[in-house]
């Protein structure tokens, strides 16, 4: 299942990527993460920027993704390309 991000999801991204910030080369950012970071990431959602998480059963957070539509006209509702960052169990 994948369902957008909510603030009780916050530690469990934040487990996700900083465990992928410690044991990988898959991001670029080498900066751990806090739960509050995070949650700030999810307040920051825009129309063109969502944070998803997918789950097993009714509370596992497996991964999450940041995805971003980037569009070439300036009306944020016609985000056109998406770039998907995302760690943890593959959910696409």
């Amino acid at each position: 299942m994948i369902r957008p991000a909510t603030h009780d999801d916050a530690a469990a991204i934040a487990d996700i990527w900083n465990d992928a910030i410690r044991n990988s080369t898959i991001t670029f950012n080498p900066n751990e993460k806090t739960p509050q970071e995070v949650a700030g990431l999810i307040t920051a959602a825009t129309p063109c920027l969502w944070m998803l998480v997918s789950y097993w059963g009714l509370h596992a957070i497996a991964s999450f993704a940041l995805v971003l539509a980037i569009s070439s006209v300036s009306n944020t509702q016609s985000c056109c390309t998406r770039m998907r960052v995302g760690m943890g169990q593959v959910s696409y």
